[in-house]
């Protein structure tokens, strides 16, 4: 972002410079001082001249914008224009910038360190296209001062969308959302908060895996009931149920009596996150209620391993969370298989159930004590 600012700064000075009439073509990075608010001011101007272009007639507009493209890539490059040792003018940085940007379409390979990962790839895209324009113009055809004033805002704004918002966004979200290029990140940022549900192939309309990120961008994701597999057809209905995230959930009369076959593979979860699993259902009869945990006592199997999940706690919207288990993820397409048997009879009775689906929930600085590994 500062170095943006002081493009724009330094832009803004050489418009002013042909305003008070001042003689272009002598404008380079040494005649550039900062204030202590980074602001950028134009000093003693004894420039760069294109000596491909010179022409000794002509100190005019094109000279100084050419010189404001030579500064662009020298900040991003990270080194002088005529750098020691530079003899002739196909040493030069602006030349080798030029020469690169023919061929591969971009300066990439060439920035410095750092900077690269800490800028949007759009406005680095700008920034980069804005520099090649403005070395590449001659006296007839150059772009104007205030095109690139506009042009290194629209990059600014970009930039500064990215450096608030791009933190609060999962690290993987460029994978689940392919598309992102481009895209605010702050609208990115909310509509990821809210949920986004994904077709998987199996039926456009209804889709069956839903991803959503908390406050701090810990991703979550969760699979539609309807992957699972019923060992009693006859004892369940996929039926819509106002208020869940899918077009319909898993009905099961007799909770229990369950039976149900969950395997499964994630598509979102983050390599070397921890998380929590989840199943999210309610019953039928079930008042909300957020005083205390309601015991189920729900009996599971994973592998040969007989488990229970004793409590479960209710969510804002009304369905209930239950946790399964915890474990340390090693990649996002996890396998991941459970057999539900049974919630407690004397305590739920044999009243139905709606089963949502199983949530993934990444938990940030947590130590667990158990780890499962699941099968790859």
């Amino acid at each position: 972002m500062k170095h943006l600012k002081i493009a724009i700064g330094v832009t803004r000075g050489v418009i002013r410079l042909h305003g008070g009439n001042v003689k272009g073509g002598d404008i380079r990075s040494g005649s550039i001082l900062l204030d202590g608010n980074w602001n950028a001011k134009i000093s003693n101007i004894d420039g760069y001249v294109d000596l491909e272009k010179q022409n000794p007639d002509h100190y005019n507009i094109h000279l100084d914008v050419y010189s404001l493209g030579v500064i662009l890539v020298e900040m991003l490059y990270g080194r002088l224009a005529w750098a020691e040792g530079c003899k002739d003018y196909s040493q030069s940085l602006a030349y080798l910038v030029d020469a690169h940007y023919y061929v591969h379409k971009n300066f990439d390979d060439m920035i410095f360190d750092g900077i690269k990962d800490q800028t949007d790839p759009q406005s680095l895209a700008i920034y980069q296209a804005t520099a090649i324009e403005c070395l590449q113009g001659n006296l007839t055809n150059y772009p104007s001062r205030y095109k690139v004033i506009r042009v290194l805002k629209q990059a600014l704004m970009i930039q500064e969308d990215f450096e608030a918002w791009e933190p609060k966004l999962p690290i993987n979200y460029k994978e689940i959302i392919p598309e992102y290029f481009g895209r605010n990140k702050e609208e990115l940022y909310y509509q990821l908060h809210e949920g986004i549900l994904f077709q998987d192939g199996i039926n456009l309309r209804n889709p069956l895996n839903f991803f959503s990120i908390g406050d701090n961008g810990e991703g979550n994701e969760i699979i539609s009931a309807r992957k699972f597999s019923y060992k009693n057809p006859s004892l369940h209905k996929f039926r819509p149920v106002k208020g869940s995230r899918f077009s319909k959930v898993s009905k099961i009369f007799d909770s229990s009596n369950l039976n149900v076959h969950i395997k499964i593979r994630t598509l979102f979860l983050r390599p070397s996150a921890n998380y929590k699993v989840y199943l999210i259902f309610r019953f039928s009869s079930s008042r909300k209620s957020h005083a205390k945990p309601m015991y189920v006592n729900l009996k599971y199997k994973m592998g040969n391993e007989s488990l229970c999940a004793y409590f479960t706690t209710w969510r804002e919207d009304g369905w209930m969370m239950i946790e399964l288990f915890e474990f340390l993820c090693h990649k996002k397409d996890t396998d991941f298989e459970v057999l539900l048997e049974s919630f407690s009879r004397s305590y739920c009775g044999r009243r139905s159930v709606y089963i949502e689906g199983i949530r993934f929930q990444e938990i940030r600085n947590a130590s667990l004590n158990i780890f499962f590994v699941l099968r790859f």
